[in-house]
């Protein structure tokens, strides 16, 4: 219902696991943004937000203000 993803799509990373059956290198895995952040304004479209912005020390709040992971 909340996700920025196309409908049908779904990120369980079966796309590297089928490129490495077949051969394919992989690396680097570790920096795939599995879970992204989009942000919410009412009447808006949602659009992700990097996490280089925890990173540097952005704090996530919901709508009371209260932090989150």
């Amino acid at each position: 219902e909340h996700s920025t993803n196309p409908s049908g799509f779904n990120a369980l990373g079966s796309s590297a696991a089928l490129a490495a059956r077949v051969g394919a290198g992989t690396s680097d895995l570790e920096y795939v943004q599995f879970h992204p952040t989009s942000l919410y304004v009412p009447n808006e479209a949602r659009f992700l937000l990097t996490e280089a912005l925890r990173g540097e020390g952005a704090v996530l709040r919901d709508g009371e203000g209260r932090a989150f992971a």
